[in-house]
């Protein structure tokens, strides 16, 4: 494979877990769809807030993409940038950050939000859906600060001990929290950069395997090109058709199948 990779870190989940997606070729681009412009919208709103800080900012009745700023986005996120500015240091938001895994592979992106206190930098995003987004081993965010401490060292900057990582989550229940954080020190991060640069030399080198899992859920690969999610899918189809089974539950019954399916 000799072509230049650009990997964007909302994607690099999908590079770690499926190597051979690097080798597909004229791919659809990523639809949009009313979720995805209502998430960037209440973005929009939570860096107007931290950059001009104060909880109401000067906006117009639209974010950039024409989603309309509505009463729940300020109602959702008006207490995450309220507990950011309480701490009252300097915050960057949709700093680019870009780095080499390879002579061929470039990293890029755009955190949602990032400052230090004292020995600590922070690395936080805000994931307005409804679909769990978990905060340990995210590549997203471990991708975005790779690149910004790569930018420290660049500028001559001294380097933090430890990374706090956080996933804003305002609206879906989770059992720890609508804030989540995962703590590394320097050399974890440096473990799951070596990670990303083992996997970015086995994909120069020829490894092309295809793996079906979570990554495939937005996958543009997913269905037309990708054989081997279709196979998966196929199996899956088998299955739940051949076990699939009519009853009828109680209420205690119904119950007692939605905890398995939390569970």
């Amino acid at each position: 494979m000799s072509t230049v990779l650009e990997i964007r870190c909302s994607s690099l989940d999908r590079f770690m877990k499926c190597p051979g997606f690097a080798y597909f070729t004229d791919l659809p681009p990523n639809e949009t769809n009313d979720a995805a412009d209502e998430g960037t919208a209440a973005g929009e709103l939570l860096q107007s807030m931290l950059e001009q800080s104060t909880l109401t900012p000067t906006v117009g009745i639209t974010a950039k993409n024409g989603y309309r700023f509505d009463h729940d986005m300020y109602f959702y996120v008006t207490p995450i940038a309220n507990e950011i500015l309480s701490k009252n240091v300097p915050v960057s938001c949709e700093q680019r950050i870009d780095w080499k895994a390879h002579e061929s592979i470039f990293i890029r992106g755009q955190f949602d939000i990032c400052y230090q206190i004292d020995n600590t930098l922070y690395i936080e995003d805000l994931k307005y859906g409804w679909k769990i987004v978990d905060v340990k081993e995210n590549w997203q965010l471990l991708g975005y600060a790779i690149g910004y401490v790569f930018k420290l060292h660049a500028e001559g900057k001294d380097l933090p001990e430890f990374i706090n990582f956080k996933i804003h989550q305002p609206r879906p229940h989770h059992e720890d929290g609508k804030t989540r954080e995962w703590v590394l020190t320097i050399k974890d991060l440096m473990f799951y950069h070596n990670q990303i640069v083992n996997q970015a030399i086995n994909i120069m080198s020829g490894r092309a395997e295809r793996c079906t899992g979570s990554q495939c859920r937005y996958c543009p690969a997913a269905g037309e090109k990708c054989t081997t999610f279709n196979r998966a899918l196929n199996n899956a189809l088998d299955v739940t058709m051949a076990e699939f089974r009519q009853d009828t539950l109680s209420e205690k019954q119904i119950a007692e199948q939605l905890e398995i399916l939390q569970r």
